[in-house]
């Protein structure tokens, strides 16, 4: 059986243990949108195709999308800025918490990229960040426009 799944250009193909799977083909097509970003249907797809022994194909509308998907990754950020006193920004230290949830499932790459952007558009000639994942008991988080990266820039802009 070969498998494909649109998917987010960052994320990894999902691995089906004991699943008769002769090739799984990884599609990139753009946003997260669409459930690409998780593989949560890849193995409803999987079997419903081998019951019925033709191909299926699942398509989420936005609401599905939106209803069935990960919410963003809460996060505690804290923020210091050194300022000269002509207002030049010359040092920033950003220290992030990212609630991963109860796996990191739907982190691409296996860190949250939106960290390594958290200077912005600023030249900063001494900056710090370090970005920590914490499990918790809570569902899976993803993403949406950005991995990490809206809450380390509202953090930062905010602060600014």
């Amino acid at each position: 059986m070969r498998l494909k799944k649109g998917r987010y250009h960052g994320s990894k193909p999902v691995e089906h243990s004991g699943a008769n799977v002769e090739a799984f083909v990884p599609e990139a097509i753009g946003g997260d949108f669409g459930g690409k970003g998780s593989q949560m249907n890849v193995p409803i797809a999987y079997f419903l195709a081998k019951a019925s022994k033709r191909p299926v194909r699942m398509i989420m509308d936005y609401t599905e999308e939106f209803t069935a998907s990960n919410p963003r990754h809460p996060a505690v950020l804290k923020v210091r800025t050194g300022v000269k006193r002509d207002g030049s920004i010359v040092a920033c230290e950003i220290v992030g918490y990212f609630n991963t949830g109860a796996y990191a499932g739907f982190v691409p790459l296996g860190f949250l990229p939106g960290p390594r952007h958290a200077v912005g558009p600023y030249r900063i000639p001494h900056c710090k960040v370090i970005a920590h994942h914490v499990y918790t008991n809570k569902v899976p988080f993803g993403g949406y426009r950005g991995y990490g990266g809206p809450q380390v820039h509202f953090a930062g802009e905010s602060q600014l």
